[in-house]
């Protein structure tokens, strides 16, 4: 499935997949506190879930997810998605960080679908959040962190194969960059 959505974009070899660069990047190395945090601007928060409840607006379950930092609260909503696998995966208590547009909603701060990620012991490894994140162009039913997860393994797998079509003495004379590092720090910079 996601080989076929991979090819909707014209991806269909590992060549296709590293010369396919980010359009974007998002910085998402600070995150900010909630009462710092600017309505109508896009922010990185870090919290602690206080809720995490299936809410019912008429037929329509909508999953709601509270956090706090010692300066305020933030909720974030999801309208889309599986809202009991969704449930399962915010505890109380646990360490979560969010990224969207901030919006505000009688009064109180929220996100709606921010990506999001359950900090644990090996948060220091993040793929997408605490690091400049590059945002690359989306085909329906592919997703930014698909997306991520995929080209993260192709540049750790595949660099070392790749040959500049740049003659070895001119990189040197110019000094160029190694051409498996450049497209590295493109994709993650």
């Amino acid at each position: 499935k996601t080989a076929h959505l991979l090819e909707r974009k014209g991806l269909i070899t590992i060549e296709d997949l590293i010369y396919f660069l980010p359009r974007r990047y998002e910085d998402r190395r600070f995150p900010v506190k909630i009462s710092q945090a600017r309505v109508g601007a896009r922010e990185t928060i870090t919290g602690t879930v206080r809720s995490a409840e299936i809410h019912h607006y008429g037929k329509r379950p909508v999953f709601e997810v509270v956090i706090e930092d010692g300066t305020g609260l933030l909720k974030a909503k999801w309208f889309k998605g599986n809202p009991t696998y969704l449930r399962g995966l915010f505890k109380n208590g646990s360490q979560v960080i969010f990224t969207g547009n901030t919006g505000q909603f009688q009064l109180q701060k929220e996100m709606l679908h921010p990506d999001f990620e359950i900090l644990d012991q090996e948060s220091d490894n993040l793929l997408h959040f605490k690091r400049i994140v590059p945002i690359y162009s989306e085909t329906e039913g592919l997703y930014q962190k698909n997306l991520r997860r995929i080209m993260k393994q192709v540049v750790d797998e595949y660099l070392p194969f790749v040959l500049s079509p740049i003659p070895a003495q001119i990189c040197l004379r110019q000094q160029l960059i190694e051409i498996g590092e450049a497209f590295r720090q493109a994709h993650f910079p």
